[in-house]
């Protein structure tokens, strides 16, 4: 069926996708949580790709100067599942 006589129809529906919360404080904290989690994957991808002795570090590190005794290779493996994606775009060598 086209957009257009979707539109027509009374049964079509936006994709855009709604929370269902009419209060706009609640709006507004889950908005903020979002661009937080965002900003926080997006600085660990670059942290990743151009930084990573720095990012090890501040994982690492706990406020009162004691080092955990995790392995090196271990966290960056851990967050290699977390965070990496496949890139598709890419030809096979």
């Amino acid at each position: 069926m086209a957009y257009h006589q979707q539109k027509k129809t009374a049964g079509f529906q936006s994709r855009k996708a709604t929370y269902g919360s009419s209060n706009p404080q609640r709006k507004d904290d889950r908005m903020a949580e979002a661009s937080r989690k965002n900003h926080q994957w997006r600085r660990a991808q670059y942290m990743f790709k151009n930084k990573r002795k720095k990012l090890l570090s501040e994982i690492v590190q706990v406020k009162d100067n004691r080092r955990c005794e995790v392995a090196k290779e271990e966290v960056e493996e851990y967050f290699k599942d977390l965070f990496s994606q496949p890139n598709q775009k890419t030809r096979p060598r």
